[in-house]
């Protein structure tokens, strides 16, 4: 990984020990950084004890100091002699006022080590992180006080970048992390994508930092991927300059999302334009699907309604036109674990119509056989019960005739085999209709001299 290039940040010298020698070295550790006095108010980078005594007790104590445990220490003492000083860390010793001209290069030296230190810890951290980690930089720092579309528009024109781990690589379908220092912003984000717009505005509007703001970028394909990013700004000066971001893949998810609401979609339309009536209950018996179909058939317009409330609602009778009882209602039936087949129940809808409906329900189960609810097809039969109720009365009128008739009636089929022999037919030949049928006619009528 390059050189570690962090968000500039004040440098912070906690100066502790003899009122004296503090005094004589606060105005001359101002040109290195924030002088603070203890307690520290947050972590600090130098610690300078000025101390006319033995140290070790004061440098002990900063050990415990969270604020002050990871810096660097410089030991300020009176007098030429060297006190006694712990082995470990970073500690040197300035002898006072003798040694004064050496103060800030002191100083800078122990602040260079620190900043090493922490740099290979941070790289260290970044290179196996199981995160992206990365950093953008604008070759043109970019006005905080620009209208944040126009921030926008300036990041993907001049944003580079210039540090990234081997994740973020991978993530990218790259080789190795060089491959991807110098890359321009817009190569790596799809820049006509609104939401990548969204995205950047929002992190312009939250004061350059940003948690869990999802992108589209672009992968060494060509090819789109889904990032969760959490961005913190380097601002100085009233300018952007970058940014530092950790970023995760979540294209798999993405894609799922993607094929589950194409399957949504295309079941939607299945739904919407079936010619059957689609009625689904969830496992508490609330209506949730009720489609174009079931509203034409009843009459009536999607609620959602609880299954005591069925049978007034969509005026559900028996055959001989009384209320259906709610545990005969299919839907309730398959709601309960029962499979229906072929169940006949009337509708009476609003304007007083009645309507002949046949259906099925089934019981519906989750994957681990917890109930979810249940599922109705059914269609509308009004006018084919119609029909075939008038086909049987014509059949049972013509059965009358025939059967009524004087003259022998007799009906074959096309290889000369009786299937019908009305009453008259049985007087005149003797044989009797289940004698008769089966038979062929001239076996029965034609005497065997013949």
């Amino acid at each position: 990984m390059p050189d570690v290039i962090r968000p500039v940040r004040p440098t912070f010298i906690l100066l502790i020990g003899d009122r004296t020698l503090t005094a004589a070295l606060g105005a001359r550790l101002a040109a290195l950084g924030t002088v603070v006095n203890e307690p520290a108010p947050r972590p600090v980078d130098l610690v300078v004890v000025a101390e006319s005594g033995d140290p070790r007790e004061r440098i002990a104590q900063l050990a415990a100091d969270p604020a002050a445990a990871a810096a660097a220490i410089l030991v300020v003492s009176a007098g030429d002699e060297i006190p006694a000083l712990p082995e470990a860390g970073s500690i040197e010793h300035l002898a006072w006022p003798r040694e004064a001209a050496l103060l800030e290069r002191r100083c800078r030296a122990l602040l260079d080590v620190n900043a090493r230190r922490s740099d290979e810890q941070f790289r260290w951290l970044v290179e196996r992180a199981t995160e992206a980690v990365w950093c953008a930089e604008l070759a043109v720092p970019c006005p905080v006080t620009l209208p944040a579309v126009d921030q926008v528009a300036w990041f993907l024109r001049h944003g580079r970048i210039t540090q990234a781990n081997q994740t973020m690589a991978a993530m990218c379908g790259l080789a190795r992390a060089d491959d991807l220092l110098g890359l321009p912003l817009a190569n790596l984000l799809v820049a006509d994508d609104p939401r990548n717009h969204a995205f950047l505005s929002a992190f312009v509007v939250a004061g350059y930092r940003l948690i869990d703001a999802e992108s589209i970028e672009r992968d060494a394909n060509g090819g789109p991927r889904w990032f969760l990013n959490s961005l913190i700004g380097n601002v100085t000066g009233g300018l952007v300059r970058g940014a530092w971001g950790t970023s995760r893949d979540i294209t798999a998810i993405r894609l799922v999302d993607q094929r589950l609401t194409q399957s949504e979609d295309r079941l939607r339309l299945v739904v919407e334009h079936s010619a059957d009536a689609i009625v689904m209950a969830d496992d508490d018996g609330v209506i949730r699907v009720f489609n174009p179909a079931a509203e034409r058939m009843h009459g009536a317009a999607f609620r959602e309604v609880a299954s005591p409330d069925w049978v007034a609602t969509f005026g559900l009778e028996d055959l001989a036109g009384e209320p259906l009882a709610r545990t005969a209602v299919p839907l309730w039936r398959a709601l309960h674990g029962e499979t229906v087949e072929q169940a006949r129940w009337v509708v009476r809808r609003p304007d007083g119509t009645r309507r002949m409906l046949v259906g099925s329900a089934t019981p519906l189960t989750r994957a681990d056989g917890a109930r979810a609810g249940a599922i109705l097809l059914c269609r509308d039969v009004t006018e084919q019960d119609a029909t075939e109720r008038a086909l049987r009365e014509r059949i049972a009128h013509t059965r009358t005739i025939i059967d009524s008739a004087l003259d022998a009636v007799v009906t074959i089929d096309a290889g000369e085999h009786i299937v019908d022999w009305n009453p008259q037919a049985e007087l005149n030949f003797g044989w009797t209709t289940a004698e008769a049928v089966g038979h062929q006619l001239p076996e029965l009528i034609i005497p065997p001299r013949y």
